[in-house]
C-alpha cells in the first residue's frame, strides 16, 4: 500500500492520490457534469447485465424487479457526484489491469463474491482505498520477466517481512543502501507494495532516473522521472526474487535483506535441472545405493525427513540416528511399508556430517512443481561447499542450489497442471509447462480470449478504453474526432464448465465400473448463488459421496455450510497450489487440486475413490457430533419472540441446515432431501428408528420431516396447502417398496412439522385436517414439534449420552412412543420424562463393568 498516511476521505479525492496511481484524476475531476455523465454512460453501455447488477449491489442501488441493462445503466447514472467521480476514476485506473484485479481479488478477498473486473474493483477499493496500490504493485510484478532467485537459510515469518515493506525506519535505509551502491549517486525509495494470500510479499522501488522541467498548458512542471525495481519474499516458500537491471541494485537488496532478517541467502542457479533417472534417485533416497554408483566417504547421513507417508492420513515422518548411518534404518522401514518416494518433493530435509561441517539440507518446492535443494553455506570454505555439493550430486543424482525438474514423477505432473491453471497468463517459458498448457487447451480446460481494445490517439483525450469485436482502423474518436489505435490483448482463462463436464465424465467412467452410481447433481445456495455438487452413491453400502468444484478461496461461512450437511465431500480446486488448500481438508471435507485428478488414469480411479471415501467416512463420525454442538448453538438465537428474529440473523436455509444436523446426531439413519431435490414433491428428509426387545422381533418406524421458521408470534401457519403437501409427501413415501419392507407397519410411521412456533388453533385439529388428505386406511401421523423441544432433546441426549448408549434399545422404544402419543404434540416434559426412565432403567441393554467399583477394590 502507499506509504502516505491520509484519511479515507483525503484518499478519495486526492489529487495525489489518484495521480500516483496513473489516473488522468485532473483532466476527469475537471470535466463538466453533463460530460462526467456522458462519459460515465458510454463505459457502463459497454458492460454486461450481470456487471451492471453486481455494480448495482456496490453502490446499494434498487432496481425495478426484472430491470434490463438500459434500466440498471439508467438507475446507475442516478448516483451521486461523488460516486459518479469514482466511478469514473476506478475505470480509469482499470486498463490494462483486468486480470490483475481479478488475480488479487480471488486470492485476497476470500469472502468476496463478485465475478467481474469492475465490481470487483469497487469492492477493494471499499475496503481500503490504499488496496489500489496494491494492485499498481502486484500488476507490475506479473508484467516483468523472472528475476534473479535466492533461498533464506531459515524460515521468515510474514511479521517480519511486513515490518520491512511499512516501518520508516526499514524503508528508509533501503532506499540509503541502494543509492550508496549506485555508480551515479541515483536516489531510490520503496513506493508501495503488495501482500498476495499471506504470504508473497512485494515491494515496488522507485529509481529516480531524470530530474527536469517539461512545458504543460498552464505552467512548466518539475518532472523527476523514475524507473521501476521490483523484489517479493516468499515466506511460504523461503525464496527471494529480485527484478532489476544493475548488480549494484542486486548487492543491495540481498544485503539489506540479509541484514535486517538475520539470515544468508543463497543464490540459485536459474537452468533447470533435469538430467536425473528416476529410478535411480528413488533407490538413492531409500537405502544405501548411489545414484552414479560412486563409494562416497565422509558424508554421514543421520537424520532425514519425509514429507508423507504411506500411513494412515499421510503423516509427516522423522527419521534419526546417533553418529551412524541412518540408509539401513531408512531401506528396513521402506521394505515394511512405513515410509515411500513418490516424488522429489517427498525429502524434506536431510541432515548430514562431513569434513568437520554439520548442515541440514532443506528442499523447496516451487509453484510449477519443481524442487530446490539447499543449505546454509554462511562462513564455509569454498573447498569444502564445493565437495559437498559433489557428494550430494554423486549420492542423490541431483545438484544442490538449483531448480530440479519434478515432471517426471505424478506428482511433479499434478503441481504443473495446478501451476499451469493458476498461472496461464504469466507461464515461464518451459517446454514441459508449455506441453501441459497446450493439452490442458486441447481439452478445453483452458480457453483463450482475444479481446480488442480501442484507445484514443491523443494521450489528453478522456475517452474510455472500450472494447471491440473487430478493429476499424477508420473509426474516429467519439469525443475528440481524433485517431483511435486498436490493441489486441490474448489473455487464457479457466473454462469451469468444462472442468465441471471433465471430472463429471472421469467420475462417470469410474462409476460404470464399479458398485457406485452417479446421482443428479444437487443444489445448494449460498449468498443468494446456486453452487452445483456432484454426486454418487454406493447403495449396496449406503455410501455418498460428494465433489463441489471451486477456482478460489472458500468463504468461512460455506465450509461451515458444507461441513454441516455431514456427508462426505471432495472439493476440487482448480488452479490452486496443493500447500495453499491444505486447511480446508478436515471433519468431512477433503480439498485436492484438479491436477490430482486430471492425471488418475482411468484403470487407477478405483483405489484413489475408495481411498478418499475411507479416510472421509472416519472423519465424517466424528464430524457429526462437533456439527451438532455447533448448530445447536446456531439456534439459541430462534429462541425468543419470532417477531424479533431478523432476516439476516438467521433463515429457513439455516434452520434446515441447522436442524439436520441435531437430527442427524441422535438417529444415525437420517437423510436430507431439502437441497437436492429442491422444486420436487418430497419432504425436507427422513430419519428411521429401530430396537429390539428381548424375545421379540425388531421394530423399525421412520418418519418425515419438515422445518418451517416463522417470524410471526401468533405462529406457523399450518394451512391447507401446507397440509395437503405433507400428505402427498406421506402418500408417495407409502409407495416406495425400499421405506415400506423397512418399516414394521410397512408404512412412513409419521410426518414431523418441525417450527420455532405453530399457532395454538393448529394444535388441536391438525390430525384431523392432516387425514383428510392422506390415502384411506393410512395410518401416518402428523406430528408437531417446536425446535425448542428438539433442541431440549438434543441437549438432553449430549448430557446423558454415555447412560443412553447402554440403554439404547429403551431410549429409542420410549423415544418412539412419545413421538405417535395421542396428541400429536412432542413437549419438553416429554423429553424429561424420557430421560428420568431411562436414567431410572437398571437394566442394560449392553452389559458394562464398573470401573468405579472396580477401582475403588483395587485402590
Amino acid at each position: 500500500m502507499h506509504t502516505q498516511d491520509v484519511t479515507y476521505q483525503q484518499q478519495i479525492y486526492s489529487e495525489t492520490y489518484w495521480r500516483n496511481l496513473g489516473v488522468s484524476y485532473n483532466a476527469i475531476n475537471e470535466l463538466e457534469e453533463t460530460k462526467q455523465i456522458s462519459y460515465l454512460r458510454r463505459f457502463l453501455r459497454t458492460m454486461s447485465l450481470k456487471e451492471l447488477e453486481e455494480l448495482t449491489i456496490q453502490l446499494d442501488v434498487t432496481p425495478v424487479e426484472g430491470a434490463q441493462a438500459i434500466d440498471l445503466t439508467n438507475k446507475l447514472l442516478e448516483v451521486s457526484e461523488a460516486e459518479r467521480l469514482m466511478l469514473l476514476l476506478l475505470n480509469d485506473f482499470q486498463k490494462r489491469k483486468k486480470m490483475t484485479i481479478m488475480n488479487f481479488y480471488n486470492r485476497n478477498i476470500t469472502d468476496g463474491q463478485y465475478e467481474n473486473a469492475s465490481a470487483q474493483l469497487l469492492e477493494i477499493f471499499n475496503k481500503d482505498p490504499n488496496n489500489l496500490s496494491s494492485i499498481l504493485t502486484y500488476h507490475y510484478w506479473l508484467s516483468r520477466a523472472s528475476g534473479q532467485m535466492y533461498h533464506f537459510d531459515q524460515s521468515i515469518g510474514i511479521d517480519k517481512v511486513k515490518s520491512l515493506l511499512t516501518e520508516k525506519q526499514y524503508t528508509e535505509n533501503l532506499g540509503k543502501l541502494l543509492k550508496r551502491h549506485s555508480t551515479h549517486d541515483n536516489n531510490y525509495k520503496l513506493f508501495s507494495y503488495s501482500i498476495i494470500q499471506d504470504t508473497l510479499c512485494i515491494g515496488l522501488l522507485y529509481k529516480e532516473i531524470n530530474d527536469t522541467s517539461i512545458p504543460d498548458f498552464d505552467d512548466a512542471v518539475r518532472n523527476k522521472q523514475v524507473d521501476v525495481r521490483l523484489f517479493a519474499i516468499d515466506t511460504a516458500h523461503s525464496s527471494l526474487e529480485i527484478k532489476a537491471k544493475a548488480n549494484s541494485e542486486y548487492a543491495a537488496i540481498k544485503e539489506f535483506i540479509e541484514k535486517n532478517c538475520d539470515c544468508t541467502l543463497v543464490t540459485l542457479s536459474n537452468d533447470v535441472f533435469k538430467q536425473y533417472e528416476k529410478s535411480k534417485v528413488m533407490n538413492a533416497m531409500l537405502g544405501e545405493d548411489t545414484a552414479t554408483g560412486t563409494v562416497i566417504n565422509d558424508f554421514l547421513v543421520d537424520k532425514v525427513v519425509f514429507r508423507s507417508s504411506p500411513l494412515t492420513n499421510s503423516p509427516e515422518i522423522a527419521m534419526q540416528t546417533i553418529n551412524k548411518s541412518i540408509w539401513p534404518t531408512i531401506a528396513d522401514a521402506h521394505d515394511k511399508g512405513t515410509i515411500d518416494i513418490n516424488s522429489l518433493k517427498d525429502l524434506k530435509s536431510i541432515s548430514f556430517k562431513s569434513m568437520d561441517v554439520r548442515r541440514t539440507i532443506y528442499s523447496r518446492i516451487k509453484d510449477n512443481g519443481n524442487i530446490i535443494f539447499t543449505m546454509n553455506d554462511a562462513r564455509m570454505n569454498d573447498k569444502i561447499l564445493q565437495a559437498i555439493k559433489e557428494k550430494f550430486k554423486d549420492k542423490f543424482g541431483i545438484p544442490l542450489f538449483q531448480e530440479i525438474s519434478n515432471q517426471q514423477f505424478k506428482a511433479g505432473e499434478i503441481d504443473i497442471v495446478d501451476y499451469v491453471l493458476g498461472y496461464c497468463n504469466t507461464l515461464e517459458q518451459e517446454s514441459h509447462i508449455q506441453t501441459m498448457y497446450d493439452k490442458l487447451l486441447e481439452d478445453n480446460i483452458l480457453e483463450k480470449q482475444s479481446i480488442i481494445y480501442a484507445d484514443c490517439s491523443d494521450v489528453t483525450c478522456l475517452y474510455q478504453e472500450t472494447e471491440h469485436d473487430t478493429i476499424h482502423e477508420d473509426l474516429p474518436c467519439p469525443i475528440c474526432a481524433e485517431e483511435l489505435t486498436f490493441d489486441t490483448v490474448e489473455s487464457t482463462e479457466i473454462n469451469m464448465k468444462n472442468i465441471q463436464k471433465y471430472v463429471i465424465d472421469k467420475l462417470n467412467k469410474w462409476c460404470s465400473n464399479n458398485n457406485w452410481k452417479m446421482n443428479a447433481n444437487s443444489q445448494l445456495t449460498y449468498d443468494k448463488t446456486p453452487l452445483q455438487i456432484i454426486k454418487i452413491s454406493n447403495n449396496d453400502k449406503n455410501q455418498v459421496l460428494q465433489f463441489f468444484i471451486v477456482n478460489k478461496t472458500i468463504k468461512k461461512g460455506l465450509l461451515k455450510k458444507l461441513t454441516k450437511m455431514m456427508d462426505p465431500i471432495v472439493i476440487i480446486f482448480a488452479g490452486q497450489r496443493e500447500d495453499l488448500i491444505e486447511e480446508y481438508t478436515e471433519n468431512c471435507i477433503e480439498a485436492m487440486t484438479f491436477g490430482k485428478l486430471y492425471v488418475q488414469e482411468d484403470d487407477q480411479m478405483a483405489n484413489f475413490i475408495e481411498n478418499i471415501y475411507h479416510d472421509l467416512a472416519l472423519r465424517t463420525k466424528t464430524t457429526i457430533a462437533t456439527a451438532a454442538s455447533k448448530a445447536y448453538q446456531s439456534m439459541q438465537v430462534i429462541q425468543k419472540m419470532p417477531s424479533q428474529i431478523k432476516p439476516d440473523e438467521y433463515s429457513s436455509s439455516d434452520l434446515e441446515d441447522d436442524g439436520f444436523t441435531l437430527i442427524k446426531d441422535l438417529f444415525m439413519n437420517a437423510v436430507k432431501w431439502g437441497k437436492e431435490k429442491s422444486g420436487q414433491a418430497v419432504p425436507e428428509g427422513v430419519f428411521s428408528i429401530s430396537f429390539q426387545k428381548q424375545r421379540r422381533s425388531k421394530e423399525s418406524y421412520a418418519f418425515s420431516f419438515d422445518f418451517k421458521l416463522t417470524r410471526k408470534d401468533e405462529g406457523h401457519n399450518l394451512n391447507k396447502s401446507e397440509q395437503r403437501k405433507a400428505a402427498d409427501y406421506v402418500n408417495d413415501l407409502n409407495e416406495s417398496d425400499e421405506l415400506t419392507n423397512f418399516t414394521h407397519l410397512n408404512e412412513l410411521t409419521g410426518h414431523i412439522f418441525i417450527s420455532n412456533c405453530f399457532k395454538e388453533t393448529q394444535k388441536e385439529y391438525i390430525k384431523e385436517h392432516f387425514e383428510k388428505y392422506v390415502v384411506e386406511d393410512t395410518n401416518s401421523k402428523p406430528i408437531l414439534l417446536t425446535t425448542d423441544t428438539l433442541m431440549h432433546l438434543h441437549a438432553k441426549y449430549r448430557e446423558h449420552f454415555e447412560e443412553i448408549e447402554y440403554k439404547k434399545t429403551y431410549f429409542y422404544e420410549r423415544l418412539y412412543k412419545i413421538l405417535v402419543n395421542d396428541t400429536n404434540i412432542v413437549t419438553n416434559s416429554d423429553i424429561d420424562v424420557l430421560i428420568s426412565d431411562v436414567l431410572s432403567r437398571r437394566w442394560q441393554d449392553t452389559a458394562s463393568l464398573d470401573t468405579d467399583r472396580l477401582t475403588r477394590e483395587l485402590l
